[in-house]
């Protein structure tokens, strides 16, 4: 099934995995192609993808989501557009173009004065109200939409993806929670879809009535008074009676639904795949599926049972270009999996810094810094068996070192081997499974249970040692603690007399406090969480405190910021919140939660035995996996 060949109008692909869009943000500030783009791209293709949709195109500079989006708004586009699609040829695959206006979604700063939409609702992720577009805008703005495709197709692009869901422009007219008006682009269904039959018209006229389209919804938007699955059915019905030759079927809203948008980890999984069946039951023409489709077993089921007829991925391939290859040589147990943590991709883009991976060091950086065998093999000795030392262990080794790697617990991973421990975290599991298995599959000795001191290190005779030793809790020293029972943030996931718990009190809101008083919140106890600070999770990415916030919203957790402890003295705590002072009292459990610090004794030492030290992880400053695993593959590298 999966190297069979399916057609999309008159395009037959070679195979059924199709690339989904993914931003990169590796453009210019006008738009432009870059030779970054070029590498990403090429990369993907040799991955054997059957075709590669690009990230979102803007068709106007109104409806930009980001500064460094690629454009296709102007002909001054066309050369770069033509060397991407040059590039995705010569490796192997089709590509086809996705274009989209963002409407309300735009980004203010970029839009001004110029950001609209159906209705003057705004969008909450930027709190922005656009202007109600007036005829003329509609028009004008219908003519983009044909340009930007004739445009992709002089370029030599083998398809144009249309963005018809998930909270932009098209979508906000057919959307009742989005399109208030009522003239006749607002009001019923038949109106409100009116905008998206004139868009696909005047594209049809412009390219000719066999050049492949593909529309992208939304199965739902899962928001309130947002379109649903009978809507989508009823979209399916216009665009199949307009000639769009392939569904890509997706859910959410990017302003009112961003983590079903994003797919992020702590969502069910298969909504977007549900979604795509049920469509795939009214229709004819061939349907993709994307989002969380980085599972080779779900993927060949999906495929085998009809229930869709191309696998969408995006952070799928971003994590491993060579997904595709791998599974048609059927190789499952090579690949790197995705664990839509977002922490590299999303916050990555959001903060301009161009789109990158938790797992994969490599992106954005394709073909400037292979990965290949050494002239001058060494012994490398890694000490620390978390996330950062099991990747600079394998990296070396992949570059031809001889690794031993020493780790003092009798496991691997660190304070990543619970990390999945913690509610609505099981995707980190993903990578925790991944790291080990691929570990294994490596040359690297392991050896647990040892705790290493420079003496030790030092009868190794290594020529380079890796230092990724961790961190350990940063326990403040309240007044009164010295004698008081507490556990840290840690620990509390490694508890078993849950019983005999009746109250619990966390000093410390930041992301690994909330954790755990969500932890232990779900175990029906009640939880007071104490911050200096005048928020909780500050430090922890957006999409993943919102929801956190969400669910203990609706749990016996009880938050004080902007609170200081004056004093702990058994099961009571004293603290002072608005210059008044008050106690909790019957706190049969205390959690410290008060962040981490490094854990850095062998540098110093083996520095001053003359020894080659590299370091790697939470000893040079605590932080999160990302930065975990990127210290150590640049440690393995460096060697």
């Amino acid at each position: 099934m999966l190297n069979t060949e399916q057609r999309i109008g008159n395009l037959t692909l070679s195979n059924r995995f199709i690339m989904a869009p993914v931003k990169t943000g590796y453009g210019t500030l006008k738009g432009n192609v870059t030779e970054q783009h070029l590498r990403y791209y090429r990369r993907r293709a040799e991955g054997g993808v059957s075709m590669i949709i690009c990230e979102p195109f803007f068709i106007h500079p109104n409806g930009k989501e980001l500064p460094t989006q690629i454009g296709i708004h102007e002909d001054a586009m066309l050369p770069g557009l033509q060397s991407l699609v040059n590039e995705v040829h010569n490796a192997g695959s089709k590509i086809a173009a996705h274009i989209n206006h963002a409407g309300r979604a735009a980004n203010p700063k970029l839009a001004g004065d110029q950001l609209m939409a159906p209705s003057a609702i705004p969008c909450p992720t930027h709190g922005k109200s656009p202007r109600e577009m007036t005829e003329t805008d509609i028009t004008e703005s219908i003519s983009w939409f044909a340009a930007a495709v004739g445009r992709a197709q002089q370029a030599g692009f083998d398809a144009v993806e249309i963005q018809f869901g998930l909270g932009y422009l098209i979508h906000q007219f057919f959307s009742p929670a989005t399109n208030k008006r009522t003239d006749n682009w607002g009001g019923s269904q038949e109106n409100r879809l009116r905008y998206a039959k004139e868009v696909l018209t005047a594209i049809r006229n412009k390219v000719g009535k066999d050049f492949p389209l593909i529309a992208r919804i939304s199965g739902s938007e899962f928001s309130a008074g947002g379109t649903d699955a009978e809507d989508a059915v009823t979209l399916v019905q216009l665009l199949e009676a307009n000639k769009i030759n392939a569904l890509h079927v997706v859910n959410g809203s990017a302003c009112d639904s961003p983590p079903v948008y994003y797919q992020f980890f702590a969502l069910p999984e298969e909504l977007n795949q549900k979604s795509a069946a049920a469509i795939k039951a009214h229709t004819t023409l061939p349907v993709i599926t994307t989002g969380r489709n980085g599972d080779p077993q779900a993927i060949r089921a999906l495929l085998d049972n009809g229930q869709v007829d191309f696998i969408g991925m995006g952070r799928p391939l971003v994590a491993d270009p060579d997904l595709p290859k791998k599974m048609l040589a059927n190789e499952d147990e090579t690949i790197t999996r995705c664990g839509y943590c977002l922490q590299g991709c999303l916050l990555n883009v959001k903060a301009l810094n161009g789109l990158k991976c938790v797992v994969n060091p490599d992106v954005g950086l394709e073909y400037s810094r292979p990965l290949t065998k050494t002239e001058t093999p060494q012994h490398v000795v890694v000490i620390g068996g978390g996330p950062a030392g099991i990747k600079a262990a394998i990296t070396a080794d992949a570059r031809g070192h001889k690794v031993d790697l020493y780790e003092k617990q009798a496991h691997l991973g660190g304070q990543f081997a619970i990390s999945f421990l913690a509610p609505a975290k099981l995707g980190m599991k993903i990578l925790h499974e991944d790291m080990l298995n691929h570990l294994e599959q490596s040359s690297v000795t392991v050896h647990l249970n040892q705790e290493m001191d420079a003496e030790a290190v030092g009868k190794l005779h290594p020529d380079t040692v890796i230092l990724s030793s961790g961190a350990r809790p940063n326990i403040i020293p309240f007044k009164g603690l010295e004698s008081s029972d507490y556990v840290n943030g840690f620990d509390v996931y490694y508890r078993n007399d849950w019983a005999n718990i009746k109250k619990a009190v966390v000093i410390g809101g930041g992301l690994i406090g909330m954790e755990a008083a969500e932890f232990i919140a779900e175990k029906d106890i009640p939880v007071t969480v104490i911050e200096i600070l005048p928020q909780v999770a500050g430090d922890m990415e957006m999409i993943s405190r919102k929801l956190l916030m969400q669910r203990i919203a609706k749990m016996d957790v009880s938050i004080l910021t902007e609170t200081e402890v004056q004093e702990i003295k058994g099961k009571a705590i004293r603290y002072k919140k608005d210059g008044k002072e008050a106690t909790l009292d019957n706190a049969d459990l205390l959690v410290i939660a008060t962040g981490t610090k490094p854990v850095n004794d062998l540098e110093a030492p083996l520095r001053a035995a003359g020894l080659r030290v590299l370091t790697a992880g939470d000893m040079v400053q605590p932080a999160k996996i990302y930065e975990a695993i990127h210290t150590g593959y640049e440690a393995g590298m460096t060697v």
